[in-house]
C-alpha cells in the first residue's frame, strides 16, 4: 500500500494566503540583496584568488592541531579541510602582505615541524584574473539556467507558468545567497553547484504542481481558477512532503558528520530545499491567479 502522509481528502486553502506570501516574498527579494551586499559574502579562493595546498602525511593528525600549529607560527587567513585519513587541503585567500613564495615556505616549515613524511601533492595559485573569470562564469551559469527554465516551461505549458516559475526561482536564489551570507559559509564553486542543484530541485517541484493544474483545468472547466489551483496543490502535497522530507533527511547526516566543503554544500542544499518547497506552493502557483485570463 502506498505511503500517504496527507489524507486524500485534504483541502487546505493555500491561495487565500497568496497575497500575503507574494507580498512578503517580494519584500524579501528586494531587501535581502541589500542586506547581503552590506553584510558581505565570504568568498573562497576560487573567487578571491590565493594559494591552495593539498598535503598528505604518513602521521595521524587532526585539523584542530594543524590550525593551532599554523596560527602559532604566525600564519593567518587560511582554511584547513580534511579530505580523508592523513590527507588535507589548506586554502589561503589572496589578501596577505607577503609573497606567495614566502607564504608557502612558511607553511611548509610549520607543517614539517609538526608532521613527518609530508607529501605536497598539489600547490596551486589562483590569480586575480582567473578568480574574476570564475565569478563571471558562476553568474552566467545561474542566469543561463533561469533563462533556459523560462523557455522550457513556456514550451511545455505557457508563458504565464514560465513567469511564475522564474519568479519563484529568483526568490530561492536570493534567499540562499542571504543564508550563505549570514552563516558565513565560504562561497566557492561548490556553492555555485549547490545553487544550481536548488534551482533544479525547485523547478521540478513546481512542474509537478503545474502539470496537475493543467490536468485539472481540462477536468474542472466550470470551477474557479483559485479552486483548481488549491485542488492541484493539495493533490500533490503528499508527494511534495515525501520528496522534500527524504532530501532533507539525506542532507542532515552530511551536515552533522562531514566538514569543510561537503558540510557547506549539504547545508546550502538543506536550506534551499526548504525555500524551494515553499516557493513552489506559495509563489509559483499563486502567481497564476494574476494571469488567469491566459491560463
Amino acid at each position: 500500500m502506498a505511503l500517504r502522509l496527507i489524507p486524500d481528502n485534504v483541502n487546505i486553502d493555500f491561495i487565500q494566503y497568496g497575497k500575503v506570501t507574494l507580498l512578503l516574498s517580494g519584500i524579501l527579494t528586494i531587501l535581502l540583496p541589500l542586506f547581503t551586499f552590506i553584510y558581505g559574502i565570504n568568498l573562497g579562493v576560487d573567487f578571491t584568488g590565493g594559494v591552495l595546498m593539498e598535503v598528505k602525511s604518513e602521521e595521524n593528525f587532526s585539523i584542530a592541531d594543524i590550525n593551532k600549529q599554523l596560527t602559532e607560527k604566525g600564519v593567518t587567513g587560511f582554511t584547513a579541510q580534511s579530505l580523508k585519513s592523513n590527507h588535507m587541503v589548506i586554502r589561503f585567500k589572496d589578501d596577505h602582505d607577503i609573497s606567495n613564495e614566502i607564504l608557502i615556505k612558511k607553511i611548509k616549515e610549520a607543517l614539517e615541524e609538526k608532521l613527518k613524511d609530508i607529501t605536497y601533492r598539489k600547490i596551486d595559485y589562483v590569480g586575480p584574473q582567473v578568480s574574476s573569470k570564475q565569478i563571471i562564469k558562476g553568474v552566467i551559469s545561474i542566469v543561463t539556467a533561469l533563462i533556459g527554465i523560462f523557455f522550457y516551461i513556456w514550451f511545455r505549458f505557457n508563458w504565464q507558468f514560465s513567469l511564475g516559475s522564474v519568479i519563484a526561482l529568483v526568490h530561492d536564489v536570493v534567499l540562499v545567497l542571504w543564508f550563505i551570507s549570514i552563516t558565513n559559509i565560504e562561497f566557492n564553486l561548490s556553492s555555485i553547484a549547490a545553487l544550481l542543484t536548488v534551482i533544479g530541485y525547485s523547478i521540478n517541484d513546481s512542474v509537478i504542481i503545474y502539470d496537475r493544474i493543467r490536468e485539472n483545468l481540462k477536468k474542472l472547466k466550470n470551477k474557479p481558477l483559485q479552486e483548481i489551483i488549491n485542488t492541484s496543490i493539495n493533490s500533490t502535497l503528499s508527494r511534495t512532503i515525501l520528496t522534500s522530507g527524504t532530501t532533507l533527511l539525506a542532507s542532515i547526516p552530511l551536515m552533522l558528520i562531514c566538514t569543510g566543503t561537503v558540510k557547506d554544500f549539504s547545508t546550502i542544499i538543506f536550506f534551499g530545499v526548504l525555500a524551494g518547497t515553499y516557493s513552489s506552493i506559495f509563489i509559483s502557483a499563486p502567481v497564476l491567479i494574476y494571469n488567469k485570463k491566459s491560463c
